[in-house]
């Protein structure tokens, strides 16, 4: 430097080469020796060859001058002027456009007149037209950086700069266009050390210039006017200028010829208001720091706050801003150029809402003090304090939150710079409000009190906080522990206390139908774990939970299910992003818990409650109940299966591990009397155990609904008793059981009862339900059967259903011991009832499968019931007969199936008279009946073969006119007293005029109709080898047996000795033609007779006397056997009473027969009171018989 050289500017700046400096020299003195000696050296003599080469050099050099020459002044103006408008508008995709250009080659300037580029072509929405003019840019570059391959400017002058900036509605800027494409990989920011050519620039100066910016997302307008800028440097590095170069600038420098830089400033009018800075610029020999002191008042941030990257996401209402703040712009070396603000910024009244209207924040007061690095995106603070802020976080019905938490992923070169040593809020408040919950749900936290230390966006390094906070009247939170930035993580200590649980009922009971009722959570302390990467779900997670709560209810559809007073939770935890809750050791008491299962057998809630389908899992390692009361029930059934526990203690430890059960322990009283006790291992994912089971009175009332498919009366009394193991979820179980003093009826009578039921193998699953039993032996049972007046049973046992699909009921062998029927008949008039005692008997290969058949085979006694017309009561009969039943039945077929034999003997019949004597016109007094039935029932089509053996049968009094029953008896009863006929029965029992009854009924009345009309008939089909006939013919004119009527005679009587209640009348015939015309025959003989001896007398007389000559000879024709005319001669007729004479010697013929034939007494037959004659010409059997009648000994 030489004595020319000015000093140096006071407040730091280099003045400007100019008038300050003097002239640099030029030409071919700049580059002569600053000491040249005063005698030259002589040159030694050249060879001619040598003389030439140097013209040629000198020449060489001329051309290239002058090429050099022509290139700056015509070819590159005629570049910059033509060709790089081209170039630029082909890589913009905008109109570009350059007024003139010149360039000095030697001095190396180069100016550019009004460049303009405008809008895009094919961007209707582009509507900055310009968007950058220039009126004159002036650029004035150093050559030896050319040699380094660097470039250098040493001068920059712009005027009338005209910038027009647009942010359009998706974000994007308009002057993004200018600058180069971003490859993969690129940021998102633009840095000048990232451009390949070394370069700097000095003394940057723009005058007179303009910059809009039209916000079209926000509405907003900004400008910049009159905008004067004075840089002094600007480079993206200083490497080693080289040896040549350093060479030529030493040969090249004077004194005073070093740049004089000059002082930064910064002069504008921003939206209105007159804005000036100043500043220094200070040189070293690493670089050069220029620096600005910014101190503004009451900046209205609302009005700048759209232009800034946070205004797309929020809006401002209000805020204000009092800025003490030094910018600084560094440039170095070795490292890229850097820009920073430090100071203290004073915020106040901030209001920041979302783009939808909604209120996002308050900020009252806010005092931040730091620096931060634009140029690099480095914000380092030391303090941040927010006094009284309000924040309001609001989730809307579609998920969408406000403010917007988390964004796209950034790669990890590409993240700000972030450090914040000390961060403070002073009485802060939190609203939350989530409306895509069901019911909705909202918290505000207020008294906030946070801090926290050392916070960095550095990988994995952490810092520490704080913070208290209250909620409601007497609630509260606090959490301490290490913050992440980066990730966002949080680990450390949670601590509630009194907290309402109801409010979280949108969250824990998603499942519909289910909600939180009450709750309070006494007290919380929980470590936690939250991490929140941009772009991925949060992570959440709770561990080591200790817990205190009481006064919780779970309600479901308006019932409660679940009733916590009092519960406690040691060592839980909860994953939210792996869905997993696990209540560790849940200890409880006095809980009421409902388990519930619906009408498809499933569980209705489980752990957890939060749907079937939302992925959730719960579990625990151990449960302690105290004095606990659970109900079950099961909607499964047609009625619901409803058992209240009283008293139950649960004890389960060892739950947490899903590959090795636990241990539970269960013991409970039944409400009503009973107790059960289980035990055994238990899993909890997915849920299932096989306790031992041991049930010890349990009323079995409450099992109602488990037979309720089946069994039509109702259960009023019995006792369980089981052993065995019990399966779940599907309630299996497996084992013994006894059921005690059993009753089942309806209205307040006993249908079914017994003393005592039991299996030895036994297995019952409710879902789905199936029962199987090994043996069945059932002790003293007692059944009541009632029939209505319309003749169907009135009370049903069996349920009509479905036939299953699978079989659900199997019973091997059942076995009956002292059974007890009563039978009640209200269809007879008056009512009738018959008992059945005694009854022993077994039954096989029992299922409700179609097809199935019943292998039966039972004994037992009848009995009489105590009275007629009343229902049978217990104990109210003595035996008197036996009853066997034997064969196949199908209960369970679309129409029942039977194929039966059915043998009763010693039946008594005086209590059947009410069931007979309407149909048999006779009261029954007495009789012994034995029946043997064959019973054949397929479909709906019965036939029952029915044999009777009736002894000791005794009538009473008829009930209406008279009757053949008497008759019927006797015909049907044998010498031994034994009444035997076949009655069969068919008929469809779809049709509804067909009872048994009934059918018997008619069957009893077809033999009547057979005794009236046709007795004998009746009796020849007894007795098919003899031959019966209902009387006996006789010759005309006679009376006296033949032998053909004597072996007609004899068989009678054989039927009469085999049939002792038979009574046989006889009644003589005559014929009132045949038996006359006979009856007078026989008087001709007489009287032909008599006269012959009556004159052979004389005749002997005249011999005696007079001679022979005394007779004298008969007259021609006289004297013949017709006697006709001896018979005229002498008068001879027959009349009605010699006929009726006849008859009566007929019968009596036969009755002498009949007195004379052994072992018939004389009481069986009788002759009739009168005769019978039959008339000339009559129709019917000749008149010349012993007709014979029947009837009955006793009437």
């Amino acid at each position: 430097m030489t004595n020319d050289t000015p000093p140096r500017d006071h407040i730091g700046a280099i003045p400007i080469a100019g008038d300050l400096a003097k002239k640099p020299a030029s030409g071919l003195a700049a580059m002569a020796p600053r000491h040249a000696p005063s005698t030259p050296p002589a040159r030694p003599v050249k060879p001619p060859r040598r003389r030439r080469w140097g013209r040629r050099l000198a020449v060489t050099l001329a051309v290239g001058l002058l090429l050099y020459t022509l290139a700056g002044y015509i070819l590159v103006p005629y570049l910059f002027h033509t060709v790089l408008p081209g170039l630029a508008s082909r890589q913009t995709g905008r109109s570009v456009a350059i007024g003139g250009a010149s360039f000095n080659p030697f001095t190396l300037s180069l100016t550019l007149r009004n460049t303009i580029v405008g809008p895009d072509p094919d961007g209707p929405a582009d509507q900055a037209d310009p968007i950058l003019s220039c009126g004159w840019l002036d650029v004035y570059f150093e050559a030896i950086s050319l040699l380094n391959w660097q470039l250098n400017v040493r001068l920059l002058n712009i005027n009338d700069l005209f910038i027009h900036g647009q942010r359009y509605a998706d974000n994007n800027i308009n002057l993004a266009s200018l600058l180069p494409a971003k490859g993969s990989g690129a940021t998102d920011h633009y840095s000048f050390a990232a451009i390949p050519i070394p370069f700097s620039l000095s003394n940057i100066t723009i005058t007179n210039s303009r910059i809009l910016f039209d916000d079209r997302k926000n509405g907003h307008t900004y400008s910049i006017e009159q905008m004067r800028l004075a840089l002094p440097y600007l480079a993206n590095r200083r490497g080693d200028r080289g040896l040549l170069p350093r060479l030529i600038g030493r040969l090249t420098s004077r004194s005073g010829s070093e740049t004089q830089f000059i002082r930064p400033e910064f002069s504008a009018t921003v939206n209105g208001s007159p804005v000036q800075l100043a500043g220094e610029t200070r040189l070293t020999d690493a670089g050069t720091e220029t620096s600005l002191n910014v101190a503004l008042q009451a900046l209205n941030l609302a009005d700048i706050w759209g232009a800034l990257p946070v205004g797309a996401l929020l809006v401002m209402d209000k805020g204000i801003a009092d800025l003490d703040l030094r910018l600084i712009f560094t440039t170095s070396q070795d490292k890229a150029p850097t820009l920073r603000l430090q100071g203290t910024a004073r915020l106040h009244d901030l209001w920041l809402r979302n783009q939808q209207g909604q209120e996002v924040a308050k900020i009252p007061r806010a005092t931040l003090t730091g620096s931060v690095f634009p140029m690099t995106r480095e914000y380092h603070f030391s303090e941040l304090v927010l006094e009284q802020p309000a924040l309001h976080i609001e989730r809307d019905p579609a998920g969408n939150w406000s403010p917007a938490v988390g964004g796209p992923a950034r790669p990890a070169a590409e993240a700000p710079v972030f450090e914040m040593e000390r961060l403070k809020v002073i009485d802060g408040r939190v609203s939350v409000v989530d409306r895509q919950v069901t019911g909705g749900f909202a918290m505000t936290w207020s008294e906030i009190q946070c801090t926290a230390e050392s916070l960095a966006n550095t990988p994995r390094q952490a810092g520490k906080f704080s913070l208290t906070a209250r909620t409601g009247e007497r609630g509260g939170l606090s959490l301490q522990g290490d913050l992440t930035l980066s990730p966002l993580t949080a680990i450390g200590m949670l601590v509630f206390k009194d907290f309402d649980l109801q409010g979280l009922s949108p969250y824990v009971s998603l499942t519909d139908g289910y909600s939180l009722k009450g709750g309070r959570l006494e007290s919380l302390e929980t470590k936690f774990n939250w991490q929140q990467e941009p772009g991925v779900k949060s992570n959440l997670s709770f561990n080591d939970v200790r817990l205190q709560g009481r006064g919780l209810a779970l309600d479901r559809q308006g019932r409660t299910i679940l009733e916590l007073p009092e519960f406690t939770i040691t060592n839980g935890s909860l994953l939210v992003p792996e869905k997993r809750l696990d209540f560790g050791e849940l200890h409880t008491n006095r809980t009421r818990l409902l388990l519930e299962w619906d009408t498809a057998g499933a569980l209705a809630w489980g752990l957890p409650l939060l749907g079937k389908d939302s992925g959730w899992q719960a579990n625990m390692t151990a449960l302690t109940v105290l004095e606990a009361q659970l109900q079950l029930r099961r909607a499964a059934q047609p009625t619901p299966l409803d058992l209240t526990m009283t008293e139950v203690q649960i004890s389960a430890t060892g739950l947490g591990q899903p590959a090795s059960p636990g241990t539970v322990t269960t013991s409970a009283q039944f409400q009503g009397g009973g107790a059960i006790s289980l035990n055994g291992p238990l899993t909890l994912h997915p849920w299932s155990t096989t306790l031992t089971c041991r049930l010890d009175g349990l009323p079995l009332p409450g099992l109602q609904p488990l037979l309720a498919g089946w069994l039509v009366p109702e259960i009023t009394a019995g006792q369980l008793v089981a052993d065995g193991t019990l399966r779940l979820p599907d309630w299996a179980f497996f084992g013994s059981a006894t059921v005690h003093d059993f009753a089942a009826g309806l209205n307040g009578t006993t249908m079914l009862s017994w003393r005592q039921a039991t299996t030895k193998d036994c297995q019952l699953t409710l879902t789905p339900f199936a029962l199987y039993i090994q043996d069945l032996t059932v002790a003293t049972p007692f059944l009541s059967w009632t029939v209505d007046g319309e003749g169907k049973t009135l009370r049903r046992f069996l349920k009509e259903r479905k036939t299953p699909a699978a079989e659900t009921l199997r019973i091997e062998h059942i076995s009956v011991q002292d059974g007890t029927l009563h039978y009640h008949d209200r269809t007879a008039t008056p009512p009738f009832s018959l008992v059945l005692v005694d009854l022993t008997g077994s039954a096989t290969e029992l299922n409700d499968q179609p097809d199935n058949r019943i292998n039966l085979t039972w004994q037992g006694m009848i009995a009489e019931a105590s009275g007629l017309g009343e229902e049978p009561r217990r104990g109210s009969a003595k035996a008197t007969a036996t009853l066997e039943v034997s064969g196949l039945a199908g209960l369970f077929d679309p129409g029942p199936f039977f194929d039966l034999r059915l043998h009763a003997v010693g039946v008594k019949l005086s209590p059947l008279s009410p069931y007979l004597e309407a149909d048999l016109g006779y009261l029954v007094k007495g009789g012994n009946l034995e029946l043997t039935s064959a019973l054949h029932r397929k479909d709906e089509n019965l036939t029952v073969d029915n044999t009777l053996a009736i002894t000791d049968f005794l009538l009473g009094d008829p009930v209406a006119g008279p009757s053949r029953l008497p008759l019927t008896v006797a015909l049907l009863t044998d010498e031994g007293g034994v009444i035997a006929t076949d009655i069969p029965v068919a008929g469809k029992m779809d049709d509804p005029s067909f009872s048994m009854r009934r059918a018997l009924m008619k069957g009893i009345r077809n033999l009547l109709i057979r005794t009236t009309a046709s007795p004998f008939t009746l009796l020849a089909s007894f007795f098919p080898d003899q031959t019966v006939q209902d009387f006996v013919p006789f010759p005309y004119g006679r009376s006296d047996l033949s032998t053909e009527n004597r072996k007609n005679l004899q068989g009678l009587a054989d039927i009469l000795r085999k049939r002792p209640r038979l009574r046989l009348t006889i009644k003589g015939f005559a014929d009132a033609s045949g038996d006359q015309e006979a009856l007078v025959a026989q008087q001709k003989t007489e009287n032909l007779k008599k006269r012959l001896v009556q004159e052979t007398h004389q005749t002997e007389e005249l011999s005696a006397t007079d001679g022979k000559e005394g007779i004298m000879p008969l007259p021609e024709g006289r004297g013949t056997s017709d006697g006709g005319p001896l018979i005229q001669e002498i008068g001879l007729t027959v009349d009605d009473r010699a006929l009726a004479t006849l008859a009566r010697q007929r019968a009596a013929e036969v009755r002498r027969y009949f007195e004379v034939t052994p072992g018939l007494a004389p009481d069986r037959f009788r002759e009739a009171d009168d005769t019978g004659l039959a008339p000339n010409g009559g129709l019917g059997r000749s008149g010349n018989r012993v007709q014979f009648s029947l009837d009955s000994m006793t009437p």
